[in-house]
């Protein structure tokens, strides 16, 4: 499926979900939230979940942002549509604040949802929302903007002030490396794009066919190439430059046998990763090999 099929999938799906009246629901394992559509009225139960309208929104919109912190690296807030009014539609998502101002539409957050950059996202059908942000904004006051329009141009707003709060930063290069070894294992694509900070020419040149900018994409097909690997053994670990760490690790395939690559006349089962901060995340920097 090329990247126009898939938006327009996503894009129809999402529609779907934000002109029910409600029923749009949590994603499963997410924290319990208190719900209330009372006008400018917040309520906080003990997982730091927030559920406000704002007075020009007129009781007829309901949005629930979880700032819920998650065992994952980087920053993020969570949001779920609960109600709007018939035939209005999400159009537009801001964040401002006194030193920064990010807007995105939802064909933006779309696509955000499908390469991992950071700003709003939308992904998986519309079943996950959120805004995904960098640490230099990490901890500003401001103000979360949802814009809503109908088939005439009419629009209604929903506003919520909060604080960017800090996620749980993963630190530790070794974890780093686990996690994207577990990605590769459970053909976590998305997850994947999170944590790979190399290049992506390689890939482009190895599918032409396929959309260049729809990094998900581009990693499901080079998946396809390789056998199921399982993390092995973590043989040595070095430090080179400022947060930049060098592993040689061993892997094994699903039958438990050692995995080997050949690289013209050698044959390898020890490779080497980097792990290094890339836009103030730790990141492994090299693919994970495919040829058996």
């Amino acid at each position: 499926m090329n990247k126009m099929k898939f938006v327009l999938l996503v894009s129809a799906m999402f529609v779907l979900i934000l002109t029910s009246a409600c029923g749009t629901t949590l994603k499963s394992g997410s924290s319990k939230i208190i719900e209330n559509n009372q006008e400018n009225t917040a309520v906080n139960d003990s997982t730091n979940s927030e559920v406000n309208g704002s007075k020009n929104s007129d009781k007829q919109i309901l949005i629930v942002i979880d700032q819920t912190s998650k065992m994952i690296e980087g920053n993020s807030f969570d949001f779920v549509v609960k109600k709007i009014p018939e035939g209005y539609s999400l159009a537009e998502m801001k964040w401002i604040s006194d030193k920064s101002q990010i807007v995105n539409t939802t064909a933006e957050a779309i696509q955000h949802g499908a390469n991992g950059e950071d700003g709003f996202y939308i992904s998986g059908n519309g079943q996950y929302t959120g805004f995904i942000y960098s640490d230099s904004i990490k901890g500003e006051e401001g103000e979360v903007v949802f814009i809503f329009k109908d088939d005439q141009g009419k629009e209604l707003t929903w506003k919520k002030k909060l604080t960017l709060a800090g996620g749980i930063s993963d630190e530790n290069p070794q974890d780093t490396l686990k996690k994207y070894i577990q990605a590769v294992e459970d053909r976590d694509t998305v997850r994947l794009v999170e944590l790979y900070g190399g290049g992506y020419q390689g890939l482009i040149n190895l599918f032409p066919e396929t959309d260049p900018d729809d990094k998900q994409k581009l990693v499901e097909q080079y998946l396809k190439l390789m056998p199921k690997i399982t993390l092995k053994e973590i043989i040595s670990q070095s430090e080179g430059s400022k947060d930049e760490y060098k592993f040689v690790i061993t892997l094994k395939q699903e039958d438990g046998t050692l995995f080997k690559t050949r690289e013209f006349d050698t044959i390898t089962d020890k490779f080497t990763y980097t792990v290094k901060r890339v836009d103030d995340k730790l990141k492994i920097i090299e693919l994970p090999p495919y040829q058996a």
